[in-house]
């Protein structure tokens, strides 16, 4: 354990003052001055449709019965976007972001409190709230990775409580967390690795009742998976990311065909093939192939648009597998898919990378200064593996952007500057005792 006891001064101590000061300052800052809303023009109308009939009812039709056949997003977000509506007297875009902000704030005052028994809680709030304001462009957009940040960064608060002084409240509240993530953004699905994580890093008496208690916490995402088996036939969680590994794989080259492939799959192999763009080998360098904007860019979102309608067309939305296509076509074009990659490792060692290293380094540091922090110091490297993972699996099979990003840099970020300000504490506070 890093602590015998929590830091939790009360609310009238200079620390508490001092703590209710930062929070009440994060939450003003992520509310103003306000910044243009950010819109993805398709992604935030099909949020805005999914919320439409999940709030009409009509979610009771079968998944062939309305557009956007293959698209249908995690349920968190839209239900989100249902609430926003239905507040009275705000446009929706408003209310969205008032909710945003509101969520935050709830992260802002129970993050601090999960981490007391590391460090003082007003050291966590400026940590939290610094790493929270980090992402306040996506708070301000219509867009589910604001939602999906506040949901993966509980749950990790809650795995670094949970580590600290094991408790199977903790343990069951994170996997919850998790669970929640998905459901908001599936690309997020890497995350659930802490799990067996936990079952690991838990005492040799605890193990059974901690996987329990992550078993209980995994309870929606179950029952979305049940939900999904009756209406569609497949429990798959990650739709989405395949279509998204189908259009980047159809940015190399057209899909083959083979001789095993139903009619149905060749009629949308054909028509992707038909109607799809292949890129150059000039669009797909280091610098190039994700930028923003970028002539990459262009080509996946158009291969994603086609793949979509083609399946529309032809009703085959659980009748076709996509990451079957998808893995088929990327072995049809191994040096495309080799330039690709190199651009993705490359946009990781330069953008990414160095945050997780640096975080990985100042925990280091804390743990040889003080080996009480040695617990706290294995959630931060088990942390920044699992993420580590995450941005390896989106940089190998889609276009690589950094909204993909945006719900785990804050999570880092935490770990980072919480580390950074225990190990000041310690060798600035050590150094003031021994003077005195």
């Amino acid at each position: 354990m890093t602590s015998s006891r929590p830091h939790t001064p009360p609310l009238h101590t200079p620390s508490g003052i001092f703590f209710c000061l930062i929070v009440a300052l994060s939450v003003f800052a992520l509310a103003y001055p306000p910044i243009p809303v950010l819109t993805l023009i398709v992604d935030s109308d099909q949020y805005r449709e999914m919320a439409e009939q999940l709030f009409s009812g009509d979610g009771s039709r079968t998944h062939e019965e309305r557009s956007h056949t293959p698209l249908l997003r995690p349920p968190l977000f839209p239900l989100l976007v249902g609430i926003a509506r239905s507040l009275p007297g705000q446009h929706l875009d408003h209310a969205l972001i008032f909710l945003h902000v509101v969520l935050g704030g709830c992260v802002l005052i129970l993050s601090p409190f999960l981490l007391r028994r590391t460090a003082p809680v007003h050291l966590a709030a400026f940590a939290v709230g610094l790493s929270l304001y980090s992402a306040k462009q996506v708070a301000w957009g219509i867009m589910s990775e604001w939602l999906a940040m506040c949901c993966l960064f509980t749950a990790c608060m809650f795995y670094l409580s949970w580590i600290t002084a094991t408790s199977s409240r903790n343990s069951l509240l994170a996997a919850f967390f998790l669970s929640l993530a998905v459901l908001t953004r599936s690309a997020l699905l890497p995350f659930l690795c802490l799990l067996p994580f936990m079952i690991l890093q838990s005492p040799p008496g605890r193990r059974r009742v901690t996987a329990t208690a992550i078993s209980i916490g995994l309870l929606p995402l179950c029952v979305w998976g049940v939900v999904q088996f009756s209406r569609t036939g497949s429990a798959s969680f990650a739709r989405y990311e395949g279509l998204n590994l189908l259009a980047t794989a159809r940015s190399f080259g057209p899909i083959p065909i083979k001789q095993e492939d139903t009619e149905m799959e060749r009629r949308v192999i054909t028509f992707i093939n038909e109607h799809g763009v292949t890129a150059r080998s000039d669009d797909l360098s280091g610098h190039d192939v994700h930028r923003w904007e970028g002539p990459f860019y262009h080509i996946f979102h158009s291969n994603f648009s086609t793949s979509v309608r083609g399946l529309n067309i032809f009703g085959a939305s659980n009748d076709i597998h996509v990451t079957k296509l998808a893995t088929r076509t990327l072995e049809s074009y191994p040096q495309s898919y080799r330039l690709f990659l190199r651009g993705g490792i490359r946009t990781l060692l330069v953008d990414y990378a160095p945050l997780i290293a640096i975080c990985l380094i100042t925990t280091g540091a804390l743990v040889a200064k003080a080996r009480r922090y040695w617990r706290w110091a294995l959630g931060i490297s088990t942390l920044c593996v699992i993420s580590l993972g995450y941005y390896v699996t989106i940089l190998g099979t889609m276009l690589w952007l950094h909204r993909y990003t945006m719900p785990v840099q804050p999570v880092i970020l935490v770990c980072l500057l919480t580390s950074l300000g225990l190990l000041l504490r310690n060798v600035f506070g050590r150094k003031f005792t021994t003077e005195n």
